[in-house]
């Protein structure tokens, strides 16, 4: 596939994949993140999951 016809590609997905994008920004649930963010880190033993450093319990 040529760099045009990948670019032409990306041009004409854009809209559709910008509406997708826009579902998805307004169907986020803050408290839905909040519970998966502190599973992890309770399946992590209690460890920060992007340092896996103890939590400061702040």
């Amino acid at each position: 596939m040529s760099v045009a016809a990948i670019i032409q590609s990306l041009i004409n997905d854009l809209p559709a994949n910008a509406e997708a994008a826009a579902k998805i920004v307004e169907s986020f649930d803050m408290n839905k993140y909040k519970q998966v963010i502190d599973f992890a880190t309770y399946a992590n033993g209690g460890r920060n999951i992007k340092t896996n450093l103890p939590m400061n319990n702040e």
